[in-house]
């Protein structure tokens, strides 16, 4: 149905299928204190122009794991506002966004089990995922990739931004496309990286 499922602090989510039908995210969180939240074994879909899974911090020590999620709208984690907002994906994930980006990580420490993604699928003006601060011990692993451009946006598609993490950022199969007549860059590294980027194209 519609609504956003908003955590309020620590918290399980396991075996559902949630969506927005509305104009919000599936789930959402702005933890001002310490708190997990744990995803697996769900389908969570996003709203109209919303995330499918938004979680940010303002202070304290977060942690958001994700285990066996496909995502009906993209992901976004934001540390940036205070805190320390960490993060890990395992097992089979995928995500498939139109109405946003489809990843969108800012200021967040990759675990020691990484963030694992087997497939994004990404279309429309906003298709394309942004990684911008991103520390910790483990590494970003996406196995393919698809980014299909439209519309009239000036963003790059794949924008890569102080990347610190002691593992590498590895997209072993991206594939981007578009309709799109403005210029922008597919792939895009600004500020000071230290980790090692792998793009392959299959």
């Amino acid at each position: 149905g519609s609504g956003t499922v908003v955590l309020a602090g620590t918290a399980t989510i396991q075996n559902v299928f949630i969506t927005n039908s509305g104009t919000g995210s599936g789930i959402s969180a702005n933890f001002g204190t310490a708190s997990t939240a744990t995803i697996r074994s769900s389908t969570i879909g996003s709203g109209t122009g919303a995330y499918a899974v938004d979680i940010s911090t303002t202070s304290g020590n977060s942690v958001a794991i994700f285990d066996e999620i496909t995502l009906n709208g993209g992901l976004r984690l934001d540390g940036s506002a205070g805190g320390t907002l960490a993060a890990s994906a395992v097992g089979t994930n995928a995500i498939t966004s139109s109405q946003t980006a489809a990843l969108t990580l800012d200021t967040v420490v990759a675990d020691i089990g990484g963030i694992t993604f087997d497939q994004i699928t990404s279309t429309g003006d906003a298709a394309g995922m942004s990684l911008d601060g991103i520390s910790g011990t483990g590494g970003i692993t996406i196995q393919n990739a698809t980014f299909n451009r439209s519309g009239t946006t000036t963003t790059d598609v794949v924008a890569l931004t102080d990347l610190t993490m002691t593992g590498a950022l590895t997209i072993a199969n991206l594939d981007i496309d578009s309709t799109n007549t403005q210029s922008f860059a597919g792939v895009q590294t600004t500020g000071t990286s230290t980790s090692t980027i792998n793009i392959g194209t299959g």
